[in-house]
């Protein structure tokens, strides 16, 4: 019998995955390539809300916690970029790149899961630390999540893409070489780095590195992706973002999706 804190744990789950959720479909009837990884993000959602019931959490209550502090992030930069209130950084670059009218469905999920694991994840950790310093989960739990999304993250990645772009997901396995982080290993790691960096914000001396560090480094990769350096390669990634744009799936809505 599940006991009523965990149901409470599992409604919680359940009401943010409701509500990513609600902004895919939002960003879908629009066309608005943001459903991309919103639609992931939900995935990782549930998968993590299921995970509850199913790996040795010593406190799942600092699980959720996270979780709900983590998206909170995430969906301030959205609507802060409809309002055009988004500071430069990490999240505007990481937007323009994904309104270009040229994007391809890797480049849709990998810019801004990149972005809210590098640059978001480890200022919720700071922040649910100094809010309470007994909500953050521990050490053992967070590398538990890392177990539970990094052994998801193939399976997630090929939904969404089989999702957005069914047709053309050759062009997408092209770009592999870009999406690290949307894989067991590149996830995990980028996790663990976000953890070392909350601890350098916790940190007064190294505090203001961390926050340049998170920022910068989300910009990079869109910049190594957009722009690389060999003039060959960047013909050739422009090219297929052409061709991926113009065969781009927008999914009608069902009661079940």
């Amino acid at each position: 019998m599940v006991r009523p804190e965990r149901e409470e744990l599992h409604d919680r789950m359940q009401g943010l995955a409701r509500r990513l959720g609600s902004l895919q479909a939002t960003y879908e009837t629009a066309r608005d390539s943001r459903c991309v990884f919103t639609y992931c993000y939900k995935l990782m959602t549930l998968r993590l809300d299921s995970a509850l019931d199913t790996f040795p959490f010593d406190k799942p209550s600092g699980v959720v916690d996270l979780a709900e502090r983590f998206s909170e992030r995430y969906f301030a930069a959205m609507d802060a970029f409809d309002h055009g209130g988004l500071p430069p950084g990490a999240w505007q670059t990481v937007l323009e790149a994904v309104a270009a009218p040229m994007s391809s469905v890797i480049e849709d999920l990998v810019f801004p899961i990149t972005a809210h694991i590098v640059h978001d994840l480890p200022i919720a950790l700071q922040e649910l630390s100094a809010a309470s310093p007994a909500s953050p989960p521990s050490l053992h739990d967070f590398d538990l999540v890392n177990d539970v999304l990094g052994q998801a993250i193939d399976i997630i990645r090929d939904d969404v893409t089989r999702r957005y772009s069914p047709a053309l997901r050759w062009v997408d396995r092209i770009e592999r070489r870009y999406d690290q982080i949307a894989t067991d290993y590149g996830f995990r790691m980028s996790r663990a780095l976000a953890w070392y960096n909350a601890e350098r914000l916790r940190d007064p001396q190294c505090r203001q590195d961390a926050l340049k560090a998170i920022e910068l480094s989300p910009s990079l990769l869109v910049k190594e992706v957009r722009d690389p350096p060999t003039k060959s390669i960047r013909f050739m990634l422009r090219a297929m973002r052409a061709m991926a744009a113009q065969y781009r799936r927008w999914p009608r809505r069902t009661s079940s999706s």
